[in-house]
């Protein structure tokens, strides 16, 4: 946190998402929401974040020139949300959401998914099942911006015990405010980044293909499908296992794979050119 003052008041100013409230996350996600479909440009996302995040009612303010050259000075200190990259004649802003808790466990009377991290171990709620589902519904809302399926996106995720078909028809995203539901969903993103740092998991999801990027890391439902036949248990059971024990019988898999093709004499750049992996990652397991 730091200080700052603003309209002779004294805020205290996140500078990382584990310190931002509920309040101020669904604002920010409200502006990440804007910026990414394209309806607001870097300065305006900038202001809107800072405006969220200070929780200020613009409504009652009359704007101004120096009001916005505060909220401006403000903006350039909260630079968490996002990444910069300058080109030679251009730059690129793309958006950081790395979160390590479930900021909204409760919409209505609806329960969703555990998601904490404490002493440097996370716990979470979530099935394998619900993972890939959700999974697959994110990448298509990041792509398409669909309210259905954002709605149902929000259904998979605040869906009761036990996981299934049933229990997410019985979510009505209807009733949901459209700004909780983009808060969801840039939640449950802001985890899959977290997990995706994990050192553990690096072969999961930091390879070469385009499947190793915050999705499940060998193709969603066929991930499951394959530990399946691979003898890992029923299909079902998969379903149904934790997601981190889904993912460590995952990362076992992928072990495996690697040390069979070395015993039957492949080189590690092939090794890796067939699991989609860097050479490196192959050198790092044998």
């Amino acid at each position: 946190m730091i200080k700052v003052s603003f309209k002779k008041k004294i805020y205290a100013i996140p500078t990382r998402w584990s310190e931002l409230n509920q309040i101020q996350f669904m604002g920010v996600s409200e502006a990440m929401e804007r910026f990414e479909s394209g309806n607001c440009d870097f300065e305006e996302f900038k202001i809107m974040t800072t405006v969220a995040i200070l929780q200020l009612n613009t409504k009652r303010m009359r704007p101004t020139d120096a009001l916005y050259e505060n909220l401006f000075r403000i903006s350039e200190k909260l630079d968490f949300p996002y990444t910069i990259e300058e080109k030679h004649d251009s730059r690129e802003v793309s958006l950081r959401v790395i979160l390590d808790r479930q900021i909204l466990p409760q919409i209505y009377d609806y329960q969703g998914y555990e998601f904490s991290c404490r002493n440097g171990m996370a716990e979470t709620s979530m099935s394998a099942e619900r993972y890939v589902d959700a999974i697959s519904l994110m990448q298509l809302y990041s792509k398409k911006r669909s309210d259905i399926v954002l709605d149902r996106l929000t259904a998979v995720l605040y869906a009761g015990s036990p996981y299934g078909i049933d229990s997410v028809k019985s979510v009505n995203a209807g009733e949901i405010p459209h700004r909780l539901k983009i808060a969801v969903y840039y939640n449950f993103r802001g985890i899959l980044e977290w997990i995706k740092r994990l050192p553990k998991y690096d072969i999961l999801y930091n390879g070469t293909g385009s499947g190793n990027t915050a999705g499940s890391p060998m193709g969603l439902e066929g991930s499951i499908y394959t530990l399946a036949k691979s003898g890992y248990g029923s299909y079902n059971d998969i379903c149904n296992v934790n997601l981190f024990t889904y993912l460590d019988l995952l990362l076992d898999q992928s072990i495996e794979s690697v040390r069979t093709l070395k015993g039957a004499g492949l080189k590690p750049t092939e090794i890796a050119e067939k699991m989609h992996l860097h050479p490196e990652q192959i050198m790092n397991l044998l």
